[in-house]
């Protein structure tokens, strides 16, 4: 049996050394392995790698090793299906029925995949007429996946059905931790935004501090608190519960420091008082699993930053492999660990006498006149390989550190690999051996070391008690200053909270619930009693349940507060109209931008700041401008900026705050605290300081206006007031300023728009719409300009729903119409209506601000890609997919509008690099020609690296711009180099054609 593993590991090792060799310069998205599946291009990429010797060595090698790796495979799980020594010769067809099953299905599995490789090695097109290679892999995929099925089946019956129960034990018990994994992960891979954060992360040396040290203390509760909800659940092992203050003596009000020891029958001193049978019944598999959990922790964080650098550095990055290769690995040396550590408790059982102290016996076994034994060297080595691996994890995070202070993110994110992978070693370790390090003959001279003193229980509950204290000032302080902290530092500063608080209410609980005679401290505090053992399983529906009144009933902490707004301070809309004194022949400018998040904005003021350079009577000859979410914030910001600053310096160095500055954090660290908590108080109908949204609303006053009196005039200015100083700024000059058309989507079925000039004369103006700026009984009271421009741009949960008196609930426009053109047009409509011999469409020029990587991608494909076949996709799928399509009216427009405008419909799209599995995933299946799509794919990104180049003199690898809250660097510098694009510049060069 050796042998046969030995064999297969080095098959297995073969094979993908082979598979990894594999590359076909031409078409190196499209064909990455040998068995690419081009079943009728076979001819073609055999004519692709003829010149290749390498490639040509991988191809066939692959298929060869493939013919003896598949057979061992197979023959290695009969064998462990079988159990038996004589497996195979005399009587391969006796034995355990599912191995039986399993045989019957392999062979026919085999068979088929030797008529694949045979395919693959010496055909250009199918081996047998009447029977496609397609068919034949898809009979063999169908024969395989059975066959593991039964493995499956068997390891399930095995392993996993007597244990069932142990198993849903442990997952209950460390639900919390398992919760802090899925969090990890869900933050890189279910987000767009979530690989964003991590590499902003590496932009902020302090953050990234703050982020290793949360992670470990995640790692080390998550493995260390399911050892005290198991106790809270399940009912086993005697335990003796102990209290204790800060000074070890009467704990505060009844609450304090709460430890345990396994009750020992021989103690005559133990009462039944406080004792009560508690724990899992398999102490030894619930205290693997709760260990491994806790290593887990950083694996996942490993996981996560190899996806991260797969998106953006290099694609063909193996993560799946890397991290079940690092699963295998950590858990070999858990094992391994704790088997040592196994062998220092039968060290210490089979030695010390009964009643007798460990440190009394340690002191005497290190006695060289005594007779007992000796520590074992196993022991020693593994608890000073623990301290060794501490301090290693000290200079590998100190290096990660000045790395980030001084190096690109692509070499922190290389010290941070290796100080997590430092890190998980430590964690296994520590987790074992952390009673054992602080032992006088290990520890002697290495008191200087800090976790040393974790050994003892005492010292380590009060140290997480600290670090429980730290983060919580930490999380509220940094509610005065968000933005300066990463948002993945808040939201694990959260979850450390929220595990503590979990864990302290039920440990408690335990604690009183335990007693069958009254303690000191329950005869002191009653209360405090009554509360932890009648109240604190109820907890949690109570809280639910006023967080649902809460909510009905509602309070005024979204409504946004009214200013003043004096007629004579506004334009209106005849006034505007009759300002135009547009010739027919001359060029008109319609300005559109599409929603998309902070690049959205920075797109479209860094775009607009292009034009208005390119031509200063940009603006002039521009009729209005319209835009939804973080398109229309960048309309509303350049708009400001134009007001704000004369020189056009001043105006770049403010989109540049704009666009680095860090909004997510903002939303993150109040929707989890200083919101949440306001949310809870009902009926109060005004609070003092603003919500999330408000909040955000003032960092963007204060990027644009550093003037605080400016500031606080941006922030106190009506909507039409505030536009109307720019309109009249401009009219001294004899020029025109855009109207501005900001779109958001009511909660009751209407959109919303909010209009820089006053059309209450005009109503139907916007059919359909709700004029979010005029209140009712409220002549002289509108929102003020930022506020109006956050209604635009309100998506669930993170910037909540913006209330306006009267009118309703308004969130993110881009759920009704993501492209702004709706209103844009209807407002052109009326000005053609009124001045219909100076309007028409062959001088109208549509200008449409797009920065959605899908429509570059159809820009890129230009509908001529089709797909093969479609992905299949369930009924559900289908529906959840078209309900969140927002781009379905945009595009219904946008083709309107291009037969109607003609090349006066001029899309500016935010150049992205794209890779193949884009183009499948936007087309949805494989493309019909994948070889010409290859090329396309190749011309289209070889142009961004041309802008690269032309922008910062070298072509690094891009760090496209997410649909996100919060840019890195690299990815705001990204978009300041699409503007050298060539499409974006001949884009540029038609508006002034």
């Amino acid at each position: 049996m050796k042998a046969h593993r030995l064999l297969f590991v080095c098959l297995s090792a073969a094979l993908i050394l082979t598979g990894y060799m594999f590359s076909v310069p031409d078409f190196h998205e499209v064909i990455t392995v040998p068995q690419h599946g081009y079943f009728d291009s076979l001819l073609i990429v055999k004519e692709a790698i003829a010149g290749l010797i390498v490639s040509q060595i991988s191809y066939y090698g692959f298929f060869i090793i493939d013919l003896l790796w598949a057979p061992t495979l197979l023959l290695l799980l009969y064998r462990y299906l079988r159990g038996s020594s004589e497996w195979w010769p005399l009587r391969p067809f006796t034995g355990h029925f599912l191995a039986i099953m399993f045989i019957v299905i392999a062979i026919p599995a085999y068979l088929f995949d030797i008529l694949e490789n045979v395919s693959y090695l010496f055909f250009t097109d199918t081996l047998i007429s009447w029977l496609p290679l397609k068919t034949i892999v898809d009979f063999k995929n169908a024969a395989y996946t059975i066959s593991f099925l039964v493995v499956l089946l068997f390891y399930y019956q095995k392993y996993v059905y007597e244990k069932l129960d142990l198993i849903k034990a442990a997952f209950k018990s460390s639900l919390i931790s398992i919760l802090t994994i899925l969090l990890l992960i869900g933050l890189a891979t279910l987000m767009e935004q979530g690989s964003t954060v991590i590499v902003h992360l590496f932009d902020h040396p302090l953050s990234l501090l703050m982020t290793i040290i949360l992670l470990n203390l995640l790692a080390i509760v998550s493995a260390h608190y399911p050892d005290y909800m198991d106790k809270y659940f399940y009912k086993q092992s005697a335990i003796i519960w102990k209290l204790q203050s800060w000074q070890n003596k009467k704990s505060s009000l009844g609450i304090g420091f709460i430890t345990y020891d396994e009750f020992k029958e021989e103690n005559p001193e133990t009462t039944s008082s406080v004792v009560r049978q508690l724990g899992n019944r398999n102490k030894t598999f619930f205290n693997h699993f709760r260990k491994i959990i806790g290593a887990l922790v950083m694996i996942t964080w490993l996981y996560v930053l190899l996806y991260v650098y797969r998106q953006y550095e290099i694609p063909t990055i193996p993560v799946t492999e890397l991290i079940i290769g690092a699963i295998l690995l950590s858990l070999m040396l858990h094992f391994w660990s704790a088997k040592v550590k196994e062998e220092w408790n039968y060290f210490v059982r089979s030695n010390k006498e009964p009643n007798q102290e460990i440190g009394q016996f340690l002191d005497e076994a290190k006695d060289p006149a005594n007779s007992k034994p000796e520590i074992p060297d196993s022991t020693v080595s593994f608890c000073k390989a623990t301290l060794f691996f501490f301090l290693m994890l000290i200079v590998f995070t100190g290096g990660t550190i000045v790395l980030a202070y001084i190096g690109s993110w692509v070499i922190t994110w290389y010290m941070m690999v290796l100080t997590t992978l430092v890190n998980i070693v430590f964690i296994i370790l520590f987790q074992q051996f952390r009673t054992v390090i602080n032992l006088p003959q290990i520890s002697d001279n290495l008191k200087w070391i800090p976790i040393v003193y974790l050994g003892d229980d005492n010292i380590n509950i009060r140290f997480f008690a600290v670090m429980g204290l730290v983060s919580l000032f930490l999380f509220l302080g940094i509610t005065f200053n968000p933005s300066s902290v990463s948002a993945l530092v808040i939201m694990l500063l959260f979850v450390f909270l929220l595990y503590g608080a979990v864990v302290i209410m039920l440990k408690h609980h335990l604690y009183y619930s335990t007693q069958e005679r009254e303690s000191p401290q329950s005869v002191r505090f009653p209360k405090t009693k009554r509360f932890f053992k009648e109240y604190v399983p109820i907890l949690g529906v109570l809280i639910l349940g006023w967080i649902l009144f809460s909510g009905i009933v509602g309070n005024g902490l979204h409504k946004l507060p009214f200013v003043d707004e004096s007629a004579d301070d506004v334009v209106t809309l005849e006034k505007y109209t009759n300002g135009l004194e547009m010739q027919a022949q001359e060029d008109k400018y319609l300005i559109a931008s599409y929603g998309g998040g902070l690049r959205a904005s920075a797109w479209t003021m860094l775009l607009l700041d292009t034009l208005y350079k390119a031509d200063s009577n940009f603006f002039d000859k521009s009729l209005a401008m319209s835009g939804v979410s973080g398109g229309f914030l960048g309309l509303s910001f350049y708009t400001a900026l134009m007001l704000a600053h004369e020189n056009g310096e001043d105006r770049i160095q403010a989109i540049d705050a704009i666009g680095r500055h860090n909004l997510l954090s903002i939303d993150i660290s109040y929707l989890l605290g200083f919101d949440f908590v306001r949310e809870l108080i009902p009926y109060v109908k005004h609070f003092c300081y603003r919500d999330r949204a408000g909040r955000s609303m003032e960092a963007y006053a204060g990027l644009i206006q550093s003037n605080e009196r400016a500031s606080d005039d941006l922030l106190g200015s009506s909507y039409r007031s505030y536009w109307a100083k720019v309109y009249k700024k401009q009219q001294t000059k004899n020029r025109n300023f855009p109207a501005l058309i900001g779109n958001t989507t009511g909660t009751n079925g209407q959109y919303g728009i909010a209009f820089s000039l006053d059309y209450r004369q005009d109503i139907h103006l916007f059919p359909g719409a709700v004029d979010i700026l005029s209140i009712a009984d409220h002549n002289d009271k509108s929102i003020s300009y930022l506020d109006a421009t956050s209604t635009t741009e309100r998506f669930p949960i993170f910037s909540p729903a913006a209330e306006i008196e009267r009118k309703g609930s308004f969130l993110d426009g881009g759920y009704f119409e993501n492209s702004g053109l709706l209103s844009l047009m209807n407002f052109y409509e009326k000005l053609e209506k009124t001045f219909p011999d100076s309007f028409n469409d062959s001088h109208t020029k549509v200008i449409v601000i797009i920065n959605s990587k899908d429509a570059y991608i159809g820009k890129v494909l230009d509908q001529s890609v089709h797909a093969k076949s479609n992905r299949a996709k369930s009924e559900m799928g289908a529906i959840l997919s078209t309900i969140a399509d927002i781009s379905i009216l945009p595009l219904a427009l946008e083709a309107k509008y291009r037969e109607r405008f003609g090349e006066n419909y001029i899309p500016v799209y935010l150049p992205y690099p794209i890779s193949y599995g884009d183009v499948v995933n936007f087309i949805g299946g494989v493309p019909i020609d994948p070889f010409t799509v290859q090329s396309i794919i190749d011309d289209s990104n070889k142009k961004v690296t041309d802008a690269l180049r032309k922008s910062i003199g070298r072509s690094d690898k891009p760090i496209p711009p997410a649909l996100a809250r919060v840019l890195s660097d690299p990815a705001f510098d990204y978009i300041k180099a699409m503007l050298r694009h060539e499409e974006v510049e001949s884009a540029i060069d038609s508006i002034y054609r």
